[in-house]
């Protein structure tokens, strides 16, 4: 009859702390009747975090709405992602880029003027937003969904 393998006892629970601890330590890690030697390797830690690094950077650098907000609230010093959000999302929905209770405003082919006067006075279903939005807002806004690609 094979005995049944014990319970971890508490001080061999093996936490992330102390695997990661015992990769730049080169001490052992205890699991159960097992041992497992874990060797000392930075040059490992340094290769997952520059995987970690350069997977998640160019998955950020490549979102266009990322892009088109970081150019216009740079311009503006507004943050145009929240303002897009509190005024404009309920019916433009990904910021933009989808299509939804309103249309994808992606790709518009409208000039900054065009979006300008379309977001100030509105047009049926859309509401005006003149009394609710600064000129600045209003630009901001317009140059955002100029700035956003077409694909």
């Amino acid at each position: 009859m094979r005995e049944s393998r014990k319970p971890l006892e508490c001080e061999q629970t093996l936490t992330v702390a102390a695997f990661v601890n015992s990769l730049a330590t080169d001490l052992p890690i205890f699991y159960g009747e097992s041992e497992v030697r874990v060797m000392r390797s930075r040059e490992f830690l340094f290769v997952v975090a520059a995987i970690l690094v350069f997977v998640s950077v160019p998955a950020a650098a490549n979102d266009p709405v990322d892009a088109a907000a970081a150019a216009v609230g740079e311009k503006y010093q507004l943050n145009i992602k929240k303002l897009f959000a509190t005024k404009c999302s309920w019916c433009h929905q990904g910021y933009g880029m989808v299509q939804a209770d309103g249309p994808r405003l992606a790709g518009n082919t409208k000039t900054i003027e065009q979006l300008s006067k379309h977001i100030n006075e509105g047009k049926s279903p859309m509401p005006s937003f003149k009394n609710q939005l600064s000129e600045k807002e209003v630009q901001a806004l317009a140059e955002y969904i100029k700035a956003l690609p077409a694909n």
